[in-house]
């Protein structure tokens, strides 16, 4: 009653935590950085496949980490705004992109850096890897989870898309002025901002800088659309533009 078996079960860098900073990724093979995740066909609906494709810059091929704060990523499809998923339990259950479920344990994802510097991406459900099929190369190849093999199809690299921009804009950081709109103040002098001059309506009219009174030609709103902020005005609902692009 006095003898007692003590069995390591896991070493500290095998706890979930958090590896990556947030933000938009390519998610490629290290042992072939031209060949990347992506939603087959930039499909939209619940349940399109994910499979391995050649880089082309596509939005497909583009994908949102959000850290949960308990050690797991979800993966969102910038194209879709749906969730990296899997299909199922066991080796060779399906990835697809689905809604969010609600944070069942399907669709989240520990990264943890491999031993050849690169990275592995494990799904919370079952433990298994996400994973190339055969650590085939081609175009069209399907992605899947399968239990650590050591091989090539479970080493990955994360590529963050430096020209976009992560959703920074918050209510604590900013001033809201009126209905969620915004105004843009120098930092030199925060009662000098941005406006339509003259409150004008037309297209390619002047933008300037003015002294803040609080008008609708002075207020803006910001709307993230896949990466980028869309600038409108609200006294004309009209786009800043950058003129004969």
């Amino acid at each position: 009653g006095q003898e007692f078996k003590l069995e390591k079960v896991g070493n500290k860098e095998d706890v979930p935590q958090k590896t990556v900073e947030e933000g938009t990724y390519k998610i490629v093979m290290a042992t072939n950085v031209n060949q990347s995740l992506t939603v087959d066909g930039g499909r939209i609906n619940n349940g399109a496949n994910v499979h391995l494709w050649e880089y082309v810059n596509s939005i497909q091929q583009q994908f949102n980490l959000v850290y949960d704060g308990n050690g797991y990523y979800e993966i969102i499809a910038v194209n879709s705004g749906k969730r990296l998923d899997v299909v199922g339990w066991g080796n060779e259950a399906n990835v697809d992109q689905w809604e969010n479920n609600g944070g069942a344990n399907n669709q989240k994802w520990q990264i943890r850096k491999s031993k050849t510097g690169n990275y592995h991406i494990i799904s919370q459900r079952d433990n298994k890897y996400l994973d190339v099929y055969q650590s085939n190369i081609r175009n069209g190849t399907n992605i899947q989870v399968y239990e650590a093999s050591g091989g090539n199809g479970q080493e990955f690299k994360l590529e963050k898309i430096q020209n976009k921009s992560e959703k920074t804009i918050e209510e604590k950081d900013y001033k809201i002025v009126a209905q969620g709109k915004y105004k843009i103040a120098s930092t030199v002098n925060n009662n000098i901002v941005i406006e339509a001059s003259g409150s004008n309506l037309d297209n390619n009219g002047r933008i300037q800088i003015w002294q803040n009174y609080n008008v609708s030609a002075q207020k803006l709103k910001l709307e993230y659309v896949d990466g980028y902020y869309k600038i409108s005005l609200e006294h004309s609902g009209k786009y800043l533009t950058v003129r004969d692009n």
